[in-house]
């Protein structure tokens, strides 16, 4: 004889919970940035990932160039481009972004340069 078995893919969980990766999660417990839930406790995100914190159960890989601390809350773009809403973005015409810098500034009076310039 056959025996069938039917998986369930999520559980119920108790009020005040929600179910992630396999457990029912705290609502109340919000983790910083740079970290996320597992397991009922917050944890740092690794290196090359980025995390805004909160509810959030898994890191997310920075764009590809860009890098990261452990437990960051964004990436570093490279040289020639910022970091908004997750994505780096090329600086725009007359603006640039050297090393160390976090954003574009405008060039100089009398200067200018092309999109993306560093």
């Amino acid at each position: 004889a056959v025996v069938s078995t039917q998986s369930r893919s999520r559980c119920s969980c108790p009020s005040g919970t929600y179910w992630s990766e396999g457990t029912c999660v705290n609502t109340a417990l919000t983790c910083p940035a740079g970290q996320y839930h597992y397991s009922g406790s917050c944890r740092e995100c690794g290196a090359n990932t980025y995390s805004a914190g909160g509810l959030t159960t898994s890191c997310t890989s920075c764009p590809s160039g860009s890098t990261s601390s452990p437990g960051s809350s964004r990436c570093i773009c490279p040289v020639g481009k910022y970091w908004s809403g997750g994505s780096c973005y090329y600086c725009g015409s007359n603006t640039y972004k050297s090393i160390g810098m976090e954003s574009c500034v405008s060039c100089p009076s009398g200067s200018s340069s092309s999109s993306g310039s560093s």
